[in-house]
Formats: C-alpha cells, structure tokens, sequence
C-alpha cells in the first residue's frame, strides 16, 4: 500500500521522537533502529523506559524504586519520589517570561492572552485564595466550567496545593453535574454563570446555585469568569474577581509521585458515571511523553485541541505548557458562524499541533469545506483525530483538502488512562485508515474472533 505522507528526511531527523531514540541508545547500549525497537523496549523493560523518560524530562524524580513487583492495579511507580504538577508546568526549561502562556478565544469574538508571567500570577492569587477558604492537600474542588484560561488557572492552583480537580462542562445542567460531583464531596464549588454555543446565549447561574444547594459539601460557590464580558454576581456566590487574592507569592507543595490530580467521569451509559482518579506524576509523564515523541510538541509551539472541560482531551491539553507551548483554548461551537471558524483561528494564531474529532472532520467532508483555501496553514504541521475512528476518505479528505506536509495523528485512548493507547508516529508514514503505532510503554495487541494476534 502507498503512504499517503510520508516525513522527510529533515522532518525525521529534527524530530524529539529521533533524538531521543539516539539518547536512549547511548544510555542503553542497545541499538534503536526504528520506532518499533524503541517500542519493544519500553514494554519490556518498563522500570528502565520510565526512569529514563523522566530523566529526559528533566524531572528529578529521586525514587526508592520506580516499580513496584505488584501486578496491575496495584503497581506503584516512583515510590519516595516527590514532585509537584503545577511547577512542571509553570517553569518549563527555557520558556521566557514574557512568552504567551495562554489565549482564550470565545465564538463571541473575545480574546484573552496571559504570558507565563500572569499566568503564574494568577495562580498565586487563585492558590492563595484557595487556602483562605481552608482548603488542603486532599480535599476536592469542583468546577461546571468552559474552556477558557481561568479553568486553567483553577486547576493549576489546585495542584500547587496538591488539592483534587474535577470538571465538566456547563452544558451538563444541575442533575447531570451532580451526579458526578456528588461522589467527590467537593469543598468548593465554581461554575460558568452563563456561556455561549452557536450563535446563542445560554445562562446557567441559576444552574450553578442550584448544583451548590444540593451538594452537601459545597461551602462556597464562586462564578467563573467569561472572556471579554463581566462576571455576574449572585447573592448564592462570589464573582471570579472578588473572591480572588489580590497578590500572593506562588508556592508549590512537593507531593508523592502518586498523590490524586483530579477525577475523571466515566459516560454514565450503565449507571451512575464512575468516578476515575488520576494522579500527578503518572498523568505527567504520560501526558508529557505522548506529546514530546509521538506528537512532536516543541517550546513555543501554539497548540490546540477542541474540547469542553467534560472531555479527557482538555486535561491532555493543559499537560502541553511542560513542554513551554503556547496553549489556544477556544470555547464555543467549531461551526459558528461556520466551519472556516477553527482554521482561521489556526491561521490567526499561527497554530503548529491542531486537535480534532474524527467527526469534525467528517462533517468538513460533508459539508464540502476545503480548509487549505480558506485559512494559510503553512505553520501547521501535526493534525490529530480521535473520539471514534477516522474514515479511509477522511485520512485521504486530509491530505487533499487541509495540507499535504502534515503529519495526520490518528490517536485511541480513554479517560480510564487519560491518555492514549495509540497515537502517531512522527517518523513513519501515514497510511490510508491505519493508526500508526501502539503507544510507547503501552502493550497493546489486537486479537481476533479465535484469540489469534
């Protein structure tokens, strides 16, 4: 079969994926000729993959042992070793003060941009305020919240304190919510008092007093803001603005390797949604390993990936600023006013890795939108799909109707990992319908209908 793209040469060689295979390689003594050896590697000696990925992470992480005998899931990782999320991705290696952190984007038109400076700023004063409400290391804090920079701020500053997050997205409503964030027993509860979608205003403060009332352990409800619009007020809350410190030093508590990041929900399908429990230093390095080698995420990089906060996708995203990128987050409908919208903020912001549902592409297809002539996407050079499988047309509609030099990632994995299974590959080619590689570190295997790989 023949390659719908294959990378250059230069694109190989330039890679993070390929200079890591070389580092790997001279710390092993053994020899990494293609991705596939380094894979065999990673499963079959996972202890010396994960040390060594941390290593060249630059994470210090000064563990008794890196892997426990226990079977899955009892297996612990980086045992002793201490580490605090927030500050891995507040002070990436190299990132100047002054580079963009964060641009928030709603339909609406309105923009925000924080740099790494005000962003650390930010969370200081969010962290701050936080530990006035008494909250500590352990206790859960939940937000019904859009995709915008505050949610970010939010979740940063909950784990400088090593306090658990937990989000969805305000379209949720009262019931929906609750029935997730009621099985956490959230501290403190901050919701979106209203937001937009398609063209529509759509307010939900009533939503959002309603979910505090009903949750028992709620001690406070805070509004969140919206970009470009003032935060409402409520006698059942606080705005964004007030309740937040003024100033604050920004500190970071060193926390276990597997002390809880935030909880993730489950569909809901058979039941209640089951609540799933993520921890800093796995989801760190997972997310950060996915991102550097198989996504090819580099410092200065602008990064995007359309998601709501009830979506496993927005937390990968927010992992991206370890690697000193430029996060896009943009709240509103990816067809408002109409489907050129996404890829001209592409173009507008200079977007290098732009993340996607195969369904959004399908719909381009159907649609007939050709996003190469209405957007100049010269700077972007990695397109990821996921959320169920991409077509044989759609893979081909990529290459033909967005870019032909661009590395199509066609990606599986779940919110039960918060990561993926499978994922591109930046040096191998991409072929019509196929998900390049398993994940590194991932021992995946397909079986048929007798058990046969």
């Amino acid at each position: 079969m023949k390659p719908l793209w294959t990378p250059s040469p230069e694109r190989v060689s330039t890679s993070r994926l390929h200079d890591f295979m070389k580092r790997a390689a001279h710390h092993t003594g053994q020899t990494f000729e293609t991705y596939d050896d380094l894979h065999t590697w990673s499963i079959s000696e996972p202890a010396a993959f994960w040390k060594f990925y941390a290593q060249y992470a630059g994470l210090e992480l000064n563990a008794e042992r890196v892997m426990s005998a226990e079977p899955m899931p009892l297996t612990r990782w980086f045992e002793g070793a201490t580490l605090n999320y927030a500050e891995t991705l507040l002070f990436p290696a190299g990132v100047a003060e002054t580079q963009t952190a964060l641009i928030g984007v709603s339909e609406t038109g309105a923009q925000e941009h924080l740099s790494y400076a005000e962003l650390r700023t930010q969370v200081a004063c969010c962290a701050a305020a936080l530990q006035r409400e008494g909250v500590v290391a352990g206790d859960r804090v939940a937000a019904l919240a859009c995709n915008l920079p505050s949610t970010t701020v939010l979740l940063l500053a909950c784990s400088s304190l090593g306090a658990i997050f937990s989000s969805c997205s305000p379209d949720f409503g009262s019931e929906a919510a609750k029935a997730r964030f009621a099985q956490i027993e959230p501290k403190l509860l901050f919701g979106q008092s209203f937001y937009y979608y398609g063209g529509k205003r759509f307010e939900t403060a009533e939503t959002v007093l309603e979910l505090g009332r009903n949750i028992a352990s709620v001690q406070k409800t805070v509004f969140l803001p919206y970009v470009g619009e003032k935060t409402s007020r409520s006698a059942g809350a606080d705005s964004w603005e007030d309740w937040l410190e003024p100033q604050a030093e920004l500190e970071f508590a060193q926390l276990p390797f597997d002390q809880p990041l935030y909880v993730l929900y489950s569909s809901g399908t058979t039941g209640l949604p089951k609540a799933i429990v993520h921890r800093q230093g796995g989801a760190l390095l997972k997310h950060h390993s996915e991102q550097a080698l198989h996504c090819d995420i580099r410092q200065g990089d602008v990064v995007f990936y359309f998601s709501t906060c009830g979506w496993m996708m927005w937390n990968w995203l927010v992992s991206a600023l370890a690697q000193g990128a430029t996060l896009l987050h943009y709240d509103g409908s990816p067809a408002q006013p109409d489907l050129n919208i996404l890829w001209q903020l592409a173009e507008a912001h200079e977007v290098s890795f732009f993340g996607t549902s195969a369904r959004f592409i399908h719909s381009l297809q159907t649609q007939n939108v050709t996003p190469k002539n209405v957007a100049d996407l010269g700077s972007l050079r990695t397109l990821a799909s996921t959320g169920s499988p991409l077509s044989a047309s759609g893979f081909e509609f990529v290459y033909s109707d967005i870019k032909a030099d661009i590395h199509l990632a066609s990606i599986s994995g779940g919110t039960d990992i918060v990561g993926c299974f499978m994922l591109g590959v930046p040096t191998k080619p991409v072929y019509t319908g196929q998900i390049q590689a398993p994940a590194l570190g991932a021992d995946v295997v397909a079986l048929d209908a007798t058990g046969k790989s």
